[in-house]
């Protein structure tokens, strides 16, 4: 799947913009505060319905107009088959359609433009706490197991329930909802621990293919005693559940951790390296796509030279480019001889943009 047209219109400094991208790599630059960042905030909206910048749509939609919209024609690379997507937000509500049909999960939204975003603060998904990184493996799972997204959403409405019975006191009620817990949690467990197998061995691959010096491990913890059934665990911590008024253990405190030496990694890598983990992380999870034949998700990368020194750049974007990813990447200035053939390069100046390669001004 990639994007063969964008059009953004009422998005920040974007009044009206239209860009016909290259299926496979785009830099955009500028000057800071030129509209870089909202170009790929633009995508995020039409893939995920939200901005990674903020929660709600007011900030990200322009002074003097009342909604924003983001439309995108997306192209099958199996068969060339074109799905037509659009996403209007107001402050208080969201319209997606696809092909001219409304959707109304977001689920499906999801599942129509895969993506993957790394921006100046990604390295906190190595530095920071677990639910950073909860996030990312329920996000990349959604798109590999076709069950675990209904798994997971029947997990938590159990979880939310019997925390409820929880804070009433209500003993027996949350009884009631153990066996739901134990028979999804442990399904997606067993799925997880799945994924990350493949998921290391992808990683370490690509660690040697391209030369870099350190390993990382990766291991998950469950969330719940280890050698007791999740069925067991509930019924053990019942007291302690009750005193504190919630579920203190289950999936949904599952942790993915990275090591490095036997030292986590936060601890023992620089800055510069905890961001080529997560660029390698995000490209170990594309090869997991490719194996299982399903079409990689499109790549965004806000500010590709932050804490990368040159011949890391050099060696991602090379392997950006041999995995035929399609990928929109922003930078203040890059270097065009490192560019690939067939790459797109556009120019962002107040809220305009510029094909650098064609001579018209959109």
């Amino acid at each position: 799947m990639y994007i063969r047209k964008l059009k953004i219109t009422g998005l920040r400094v974007f009044e009206q913009l239209e860009m016909t991208p290259s299926p496979g790599m785009n830099i955009i630059t500028g000057e800071n505060g030129s509209g870089k960042t909202t170009l790929l905030e633009a995508i995020y909206l039409l893939g995920r319905g939200k901005s990674f910048r903020h929660k709600e749509a007011g900030p990200f939609i322009r002074n003097g107009t009342d909604r924003c919209l983001v439309y995108g024609e997306l192209s099958q690379r199996q068969d060339g088959q074109v799905i037509r997507l659009g996403v209007e937000r107001s402050p208080r509500s969201i319209r997606v359609r696809k092909n001219s049909l409304d959707l109304t999960l977001r689920s499906d939204l999801l599942q129509t433009l895969p993506l993957q975003i790394i921006t100046p603060q990604s390295h906190e998904l190595v530095e920071r706490g677990p639910e950073t990184r909860r996030r990312f493996l329920n996000y990349n799972m959604f798109h590999v197991e076709p069950e675990y997204h209904h798994l997971l959403s029947d997990y938590y409405k159990g979880l939310k329930q019997r925390n409820a019975a929880l804070r009433s006191q209500n003993l027996p009620a949350a009884r009631s909802f153990n066996a739901r817990l134990a028979r999804y949690g442990e399904q997606l467990t067993r799925q997880r621990f799945v994924y990350i197998e493949k998921l290391q061995k992808a990683l370490t691959s690509l660690l040697e293919e391209l030369g870099f010096s350190f390993k990382v491990g990766i291991t998950l913890t469950q969330g719940w005693e280890q050698g007791l059934s999740l069925l067991t665990h509930l019924e053990k911590r019942e007291d302690q559940d009750m005193r504190h008024g919630f579920t203190t253990g289950g999936i949904h405190r599952a942790d993915l951790q990275f090591r490095t030496e036997g030292v986590a990694a936060a601890k023992r890598l620089s800055r510069g390296q905890q961001k080529v983990l997560v660029y390698l992380l995000q490209l170990a999870h594309f090869e997991i796509m490719q194996a299982l034949d399903k079409s990689p998700p499109v790549f965004l990368v806000d500010d590709i030279a932050a804490e990368l020194d040159q011949g890391n750049l050099d060696r991602l974007l090379t392997k950006l480019t041999a995995m035929g990813i399609q990928a929109f990447i922003t930078a203040t200035s890059l270097d065009e001889r490192i560019l690939p053939a067939g790459a797109g390069l556009f120019h962002v100046e107040h809220g305009r943009i510029r094909d650098c390669q064609a001579t018209d001004t959109l």
